[in-house]
Parts: C-alpha cells; structure tokens; sequence
C-alpha cells in the first residue's frame, strides 16, 4: 500500500535523523512513530510525508536508500509575497504551496491520503487531490480560544 501524509513535519527530521526545531515549529513526534510503525508492521511499502515552510529556501525531494520514507518539502518562502487563502476570514496557507501539493498527490496517486491537522493547507490538499483521504482534525482548539477566549 502506498501511502501519502500530508502535514507540517519538522525540517530538521526530513534533513538529519536528529530533530533541532525552527522557530515557531512542531517536532510532530506521533507522526514519525505513526509512520515508522506502519513500514514496521508491514502495512505499508511507500510512504510519502509531504510538508511546507518557510524555512527553507525551495522545494525539495528527500529520498534515503533503503528507506520507504520519502519527504517531500515544498517552500513558502517564494510565496511570501502571494496572498493568503482564506476561508471565512481565517488564514490557511499560501496559494501557490497549495496547488503544488495537490498537483504532487495527484502525480503520486497513493492509495490513501493521511492529512493531519485542519489549521494549514494540508486538509485541503488530500480533499483537492481527488485521492482517497482521511483527515485528523487538530488545532481547531487553538483557533476557536482566539476568537473565543475561555474565562481564567
């Protein structure tokens, strides 16, 4: 079964096997147990884990020999200048990292898309893919106690 993640992974990891976090990011560990536990059991032969930032300088194909792991890194930092996505005045990403995920899923065709988290364009990827997909609903919370703060 090929299968493709669509999420925010930190870069550090897709580059090094030791994780040292930018500014502002996420060491993500549950999806790289999640992804390594799938190889494992032997539920998967090809894993792609697609992801953005603006951290680094342009997109890039990440391939390690005898590793089923592919990462797949697509820059924002070209797109800094581009306006943002919204959706009912919220920002979801950058319009141009956007479609170049999509366009990448639909060249890769996996047999399942696995997107993690509803705050970044990632969702939107899988469903636009038009592959099968499943989406983990995170980070809603953090986005509803911006607009609605709870009582301390």
């Amino acid at each position: 079964m090929h299968v493709a993640f669509c999420t925010q992974y930190p870069i550090s990891a897709v580059f090094g096997d030791e994780v040292t976090l930018l500014p502002g990011e996420h060491p993500f560990p549950w999806v790289r147990l999640l992804a390594k536990e799938l190889i494992r059991g032997g539920h998967v032969d090809a894993l792609d884990i697609l992801t953005t930032s603006a951290h680094y300088p342009h997109d890039e194909v990440v391939e390690r020999p005898g590793n089923p792991i592919t990462y797949r890194v697509f820059s924002w930092r070209d797109d800094l200048e581009l306006p943002l996505l919204t959706l009912r005045g919220h920002e979801i990403g950058w319009a141009r990292g956007l479609w170049r995920m999509v366009r990448c899923l639909r060249q890769l065709r996996p047999d399942v898309v696995h997107a993690h988290g509803t705050d970044d364009i990632h969702a939107l990827a899988a469903v636009f893919s038009g592959r099968p997909h499943v989406i983990s609903i995170q980070g809603l919370m953090t986005n509803i106690a911006r607009v609605h703060p709870t009582p301390r």
